[in-house]
């Protein structure tokens, strides 16, 4: 006798990839969810419907009376949605009982999961059955798939991810890439298609590409795997610019809405109404995610009356069309890269396309005009995350702008993003953009155009070219009748610069002192502190430590002042080659590492490669000369990516550096260990800069007699201050004393601690006392 059927489950065909983790959630929820109502939600080609499956499957023997398939898409008549669900438990409608009644009647006793995939296009009569019968069967639970939730009480609503993608910016080891679920999925699938097919050293890169582009969505991979009959790798990812041309060809057998990319957004499209239609389109302006102010500035271009734009997103994220996921207590929005490129048709369509794209830009230039400032002092750590966050969205904004002739938006952007282009470390990209709109600007705003002449002065200067970046400056100057102070600043700054780099001490030091009264009758200490820093760096050109010292120190007060974490890591780095020159490891060392932990959690990239060189020094010295190699490497292509050369002033502890670590290794290692640092990002440099090394030489033990123990190493404002701590001053008193800053005070303090290998400041009053400095050292 044959047994009754317990389940109409498809034999699955094809390996589940990336959600074994999924699963074992998955399945917990159907069982423990008290509302008894588990809905997956994702976008189209999500997989919702494979994973839903799966996880019918791994629960047939919790459910005695079966695991039942309710398939709802080739459905389009809502009144049939009952009859859809009795079909395959075999009740049907008859002349004495409604339809509803008898289902009722047949799941009332029973312990059955029911799955009723894609219920987005019936989603009302989906959800008013599925209240029904949870509410008359206590032992039924319901397994549901839909673009969004069916909003009936208890249920349970879990978002069904797209499978982890690989950063496509930095290189992986095979054995890791082929371990991401993308990867894994691309790579089974093209190997299905085109046998020969495998994952190399050559192909991996593009492959990686690929999978990040596509956003880890598992139908439009696995279309993409299937073109791999016909193309290679690289020739894949150089055509997804126009991924729905590409990506056809599916299974015959598969759902025609799941044979093409474009058939699986058009089934998702449809179910808009056009209201939805028009904010989906006009999202698509935005590159990487954005905020909700920006969705605001975008969508509120309806007439009078119009919905609220929080409305209308929120209404596409239900439908999983826009993805919402809380950074640092915020809310970030985005679509998928698919559905961009989808939406982004209709965008250039449509009638208000131009203007759409000109809120984008405006909204953008008016953040970026917010955060010149707001970069500069205590809140500049969420600040530069923000505006980097949004590097994709500033990079279309100028992108249109210099395609439309919108001269006037492209010199506002670029010139307000100067501080940001510096800080990250883009200084090619931020020339390029200025040099473009600055070369094309006809009779826009003089004081935009002094701005974007004053950052791509100093952006020039920093590479190198100090003849170009001096006359930039020049004709920033010219301007200033239009240029806001800050501004004039910036060019006297830059003007300072150069004339250090050239060799002229005496201009140098009036033009910083020009740009430091500037900046100080503004109040603005960052600026103050800049001037400090520069001439510290000039100083050292020089060879005058003790001038290099204190301009540094005062630089790193005055932006501990500010609340400028960024600027004081600059000068910490600075001081860090300033310690490596006199073989000062342990402090060299300290100062490097205290710089690159600020740079992380500021996420900023500029001075890191003096920070790594620094690092690779000191290990080179300490007989790590492997670790040394992959540091100068990744510092080397640090520079080269942001077109910051090395400075004259730390050319000869560099060298030095350099000749050591190759002299302790064959050529072979010096090479491959020097190759593996140039192939890290920065986040990866930066946690090798971290990581736990060998400890500094130690400085032998000094006798009293000996030199540094008279402290013969310290600078003559050092002594000063070592004596007015034997006298018992406070750094408050010693700042008063010698009309410098408390926080200077402070670090001279500290600085003569270290170099005298002292712990206390009770310990450098003995010392004082000991050597008589007190008589000596009158201020």
């Amino acid at each position: 006798m044959l047994s009754e059927p317990r389940a109409t489950l498809p034999i699955r065909r094809t390996s589940l990839i990336g959600r074994q983790a999924d699963l074992a959630t998955l399945r917990s929820l159907v069982l423990q969810a008290d509302g008894r109502l588990l809905t997956l939600t994702g976008a189209g080609g999500s997989g919702k419907t494979s994973l839903a499956l799966e996880v019918a499957r791994g629960l047939l023997d919790d459910f005695p009376d079966g695991v039942w398939l309710v398939e709802l898409a080739p459905l389009s008549d809502p009144t049939l949605v009952a009859q859809a669900v009795g079909s395959p438990l075999g009740v049907r409608e008859s002349p004495d009982r409604p339809l509803l009644d008898g289902l009722l009647t047949y799941l009332e006793p029973r312990a059955l999961l029911l799955l009723l995939d894609n219920c987005e296009h019936l989603i009302d009569p989906c959800a008013q059955l599925t209240e029904q019968l949870l509410e008359r069967c206590p032992r039924l639970r319901i397994l549901a798939t839909g673009r969004e939730p069916l909003r009936i009480g208890g249920e349970v609503v879990w978002q069904v991810p797209t499978l982890a993608v690989p950063d496509p910016g930095r290189p992986h080891d095979l054995d890791e890439l082929a371990t991401i679920p993308a990867v894994r999925l691309f790579v089974e699938r093209a190997q299905a298609a085109q046998p020969r097919f495998r994952l190399t050293a050559q192909n991996a890169a593009a492959v990686a590409q690929v999978c990040a582009r596509l956003d880890g969505m598992p139908l439009a991979l696995e279309l993409a795997a299937a073109r791999m009959r016909a193309l290679t790798a690289d020739q894949l990812a150089e055509r997804l610019d126009d991924a729905f041309r590409l990506l056809v060809g599916g299974s015959r057998t598969a759902p025609s809405r799941q044979q093409t990319l474009r058939a699986t957004l058009d089934w998702s499209y449809s179910l808009l109404d056009a209201a939805e239609q028009r904010a989906l389109a006009r999202l698509a302006v935005f590159a990487g995610g954005w905020e909700l102010p920006a969705a605001e500035a975008v969508l509120d271009l309806d007439e009078e009356g119009a919905e609220p734009a929080i409305d209308r997103l929120a209404r596409l994220v239900d439908k999983s069309l826009v993805l919402a996921e809380e950074y640092e207590g915020q809310e970030r929005y985005r679509l998928l890269e698919p559905v961009r490129q989808y939406a982004r048709r209709y965008l250039e369509a449509s009638a208000d396309a131009a203007a759409t794209r000109a809120r984008h830009a405006d909204y953008y230039a008016a953040l970026v005009e917010e955060s010149h400032w707001a970069m500069r002092g205590p809140r500049q750590g969420a600040w530069f995350g923000r505006v980097t966050r949004e590097l994709g969205n500033l990079r279309a904004a100028l992108g249109w702008a210099a395609e439309q002739g919108e001269i006037e938006r492209g010199l506002r952007l670029a010139g307000g993003l100067g501080m940001l282009w510096l800080a990250i470390g883009h200084l090619g990209e931020g020339t390029r953009w200025l040099a473009l709109f600055l070369a094309r600007d006809q009779e826009g705003s003089l004081a935009n155009r002094a701005q974007a002449l004053a950052w791509l002065a100093l952006l020039t200067t920093h590479q190198g070219d100090v003849a170009r970046g001096e006359a930039l400056a020049h004709a920033a100057l010219a301007l200033s009748n239009h240029a806001a102070p800050d501004i004039v600043a910036w060019s006297d700054f830059s003007l300072a610069t150069a004339a250090g780099y050239r060799g002229e001490y005496a201009i140098a030091g009036m033009r910083f002192a020009a740009a430091r009264e500037r900046w100080r009758a503004l109040g603005d200490r960052f600026g103050v502190a800049c001037t400090f820093l520069n001439e510290g760096e000039i100083a050292r050109v020089r060879g005058d430590r003790g001038a290099a010292q204190g301009s540094l120190e005062q630089a790193v007060a005055e932006f501990l002042g500010a609340g400028d974490a960024w600027g004081r890591t600059v000068a910490l780095a600075l001081l860090g080659y300033l310690a490596l020159e006199h073989g000062e490891y342990a402090r060299a060392r300290a100062l490097a590492v205290e710089g690159v932990t600020h740079l992380r959690a500021l996420g900023t990239r500029w001075k890191l490669p003096e920070c790594l060189e620094v690092l690779a020094c000191v290990a080179s010295a300490t007989t790590e000369p492997e670790r040394a190699a992959r540091l100068f490497g990744a510092a080397e292509a640090l520079r080269e990516h942001s077109g910051a050369p090395l400075v004259r002033a730390d050319r000869p502890a560099y060298d030095r550096g350099v000749a050591a670590t190759r002299a302790a290794l064959a050529d072979a290692a010096f090479a491959a260990a020097w190759a593996a640092g140039r192939a890290m990002s920065p986040w990866q440099a930066m946690e090798e800069a971290l990581a736990p090394g060998a400890a500094a030489a130690p400085r032998p033990p000094r006798s009293r007699d000996s030199p540094g123990a008279r402290g013969d190493e310290l600078t003559p404002r050092e002594r000063e201050v070592a004596a007015l701590v034997g006298r018992g001053l406070t750094n408050q008193q010693i700042a008063q004393a010698l009309i410098i800053s408390e926080g200077t005070a402070r670090s001279h303090v500290e600085h003569i601690q270290a170099k005298l290998d002292l712990h206390s400041r009770a310990q450098l009053t003995a010392w004082a006392v000991r050597y008589e400095l007190m008589d000596s050292e009158q201020p």
